[in-house]
């Protein structure tokens, strides 16, 4: 009869065949095929042993031992007797199986072979089959004859069984002139030896006298071999196929663990490359005494440039040298810039300076400083891309203390006090001219441009143009509080830098964000980057006036385009225009400003558009409020106000 099945259900790769508990649960699968091979098909021998020390033979070649039908042949060259015991019932029949251990190791190699490598199958398979008809000749040259060894032993004997088992299988190689290679392999194979005798194409179980059927059963069991076999093949494919994969994940997880130890040594590297130190300075607030803005104050007015105080040296003589930071290489400009910020934004006192000397910064400073935000300028296209979150400013005209009292109530530019490592800033032309102090202003913003130019952005509104600031009071307050002769440059170097402030900024998006208007012709975001710069005056293009210089209608009522009062060429325009520009550029809201307005911001085009205007009681002539809009990263839009 034929012993079926085992080796697809216990066929497993050779790392995990080696595991004890793998080959403990072979040995109990086994142990129960055989009991059931022995209640369905009795011995002649007696019972059919309990453990999987019974060798399972291999067909070697068509010229072979066949197996089954009526000339079925059982070679049995050497019988033990069988003795009973007062103790047991069972009786013992010994049978010892000469050609069983050789062809064993010979179906070992050959499996061995097929599974080492899918490229090598087929030679594999081809040495196998060399092998096993070399000895089929020498079986049959013997006689033909085969010894089958069946014992059967008490359960309590199983561990004499197993290493009577590892001697049988030592003997049985001795005996065979090809043992020696065979052995080596056994050897590399390891304790999954035994598993793998199982995992052959075919297991037979052979007993005297037993007939499996007509030679019909026998042709139908070779196809179903034939079968195993191909599936056989096709699943050590698989697993040589599995196999590539798992090394090529153990490689993949080698150069993770290379790269973790590398960037592991790294970062311990960059950490011992470094050394705590400490300032020789500390930053004070005397919150008893403000700082006054005055021109008499000076430069070396902060209170962040302070000493350590006494008390915290009472304990010590200095400072150990190994503690002292490494000198900062700081160029004047950006000293000077620094001391501006502070000045104003950590240290002043809401008191005005109209009609005093400026005292902020040296004229060489700022001229250096013009120079420097115009480079930084120059670096932006003509619609700049701003985050979120962000404040806009709106018309700022000069008027110092609004601008001041909306940091300090809102959130300030620098980072001392203020937020700018967090929020953009957005100021939307308009600086100077009309207000008392357009040179603090813009010396400010300029100020805060070059210390932080990726959160700061000035955007160019219609007095940001010599020929409009020349007659409304720029020009007049640089020449009347800079010294002799100095106020003219500086009031160039101003406006030549004017001329590389971008036109509008899109922040988030969705926002469009310019100082005058769309006008008449622009229609899309892409026109204003077509817009070359320097841009000397709004008289460049019409395009550009319709930027700089136009207002929305009256109401939304009024619809389309209409001339406008400031001007030749300036236009007003509707909220038609509003929402068709919106829809075609797939932003949601337009923000400008240009116009005083009462609250300090006013809505148009149902919201689409929305005014912002930040110095309050502009020109002393109107009771408006200031205000700036803060955009979140949800881009919800809400306007902040200080009261005139």
């Amino acid at each position: 009869m034929r012993f079926r099945g085992t080796s697809k259900l216990f066929r497993l790769p050779v790392s995990i065949v080696k595991h004890p508990a793998v080959l403990a649960f072979a040995h109990q699968g086994l142990s129960a095929v055989a009991a059931i091979i022995s209640s369905k098909h009795p011995s002649p021998y007696g019972t059919l042993p309990s453990s999987p020390s019974m060798v399972i033979s291999r067909r070697a070649s068509s010229s072979g031992t066949q197996f089954g039908g009526a000339g079925a042949v059982v070679n049995t060259a050497a019988v033990a007797t069988a003795t009973a015991t007062s103790t047991s019932s069972t009786s013992t029949s010994i049978i010892q199986e000469q050609a069983s251990s050789s062809k064993k190791s010979v179906a070992k190699k050959s499996v061995a072979k097929k599974k080492s490598t899918g490229s090598k199958a087929s030679v594999g398979t081809k040495a196998s089959a060399g092998k096993k008809a070399s000895v089929a000749k020498k079986a049959a040259s013997s006689g033909g004859k085969k010894q089958l060894t069946t014992t059967t032993k008490m359960d309590d004997d199983d561990d004499d069984e197993d290493e009577d088992e590892d001697e049988g299988e030592e003997a049985g190689d001795d005996e065979d002139g090809d043992d020696d290679e065979d052995g080596e392999q056994d050897d590399a194979d390891g304790d999954d030896g035994e598993v793998e005798d199982e995992e052959e194409d075919e297991n037979k179980i052979t007993v005297e006298g037993e007939d499996d059927g007509d030679s019909k059963d026998d042709d139908e069991d070779e196809e179903d071999d034939e079968e195993d076999d191909d599936e056989d093949d096709d699943e050590d494919e698989d697993d040589d196929e599995d196999d590539d994969d798992n090394d090529k994940e153990d490689g993949d997880d080698d150069e993770q663990e290379q790269d973790a130890v590398e960037h592991a040594s790294a970062a311990k590297g960059e950490v011992t490359s470094k050394r705590a130190t400490i300032s020789s300075k500390v930053i004070c607030s005397d919150l008893s005494q403000g700082i006054v803005f005055d021109e008499s104050i000076g430069q070396d007015l902060l209170s962040a440039s302070a000493q350590h105080l006494p008390q915290s040296m009472a304990k010590i003589s200095f400072l150990s040298p190994t503690l002292a930071p490494d000198a900062e290489q700081e160029s004047e400009l950006l000293a000077a810039a620094k001391g501006v910020v502070k000045r104003l934004l950590v240290n002043w006192k809401p008191r005005t300076s109209d009609g005093k000397a400026f005292s902020l910064m040296r004229v060489n400073l700022i001229l250096e400083l013009c120079q420097a935000v115009a480079e930084l300028l120059q670096q932006e296209p003509v619609c700049v891309p701003v985050g979120t979150p962000t404040r806009v400013f709106g018309d700022i005209h000069g008027q110092l203390r609004n601008l001041l009292d909306l940091f300090q109530t809102y959130g300030s530019p620098d980072h001392y006090k203020g937020d700018v490592n967090l929020v953009n800033y957005v100021f939307n032309g308009d600086f100077v001219d009309r207000g008392p102090n357009s040179l603090e202003v813009v010396v400010l913003l300029f100020s805060i441009k070059l210390l932080y130019p990726k959160r700061v952005f000035l955007i160019r509104g219609n007095h940001e143009d010599r020929v409009v600031n020349e007659t409304n009071g720029f020009k007049k307050e640089c020449d009347s509080r800079l010294p002799h002769g100095q106020g003219t440059p500086v009031w160039e170097a101003f406006n030549n830098a004017f001329q590389w402030l971008p036109l509008a900024a899109r922040i988030g998006e969705r926002i469009l964000c310019l100082h005058g208007g769309i006008g008449a012709r622009l229609k899309s975001i892409r026109q204003l980057n077509s817009i070359a710069r320097p841009i000397t005056g709004a008289s460049d293009s019409k395009l550009i006036t319709d930027v700089l210089w136009s207002d929305p209608t009256s109401h939304d009522g009024v619809l389309g385009v209409h001339a406008n009062a400031r001007g030749i060429g300036v236009v007003h325009f509707g909220p038609d225009k509003v929402i068709s520009f919106c829809e075609r550029n797939q932003i949601d809201v337009i923000i400008r400003s240009h116009q005083c307005v009462a609250a300090g911001y006013e809505f148009f085009a149902s919201g689409h558009m929305v005014t912002v205007f930040s110095a309050t009681s502009y020109m002393s002539k109107f009771d408006n409020h200031g205000a700036i809009l803060e955009i979140t990263t949800d881009l919800l839009i809400t306007p902040r106000t200080i009261k005139s």
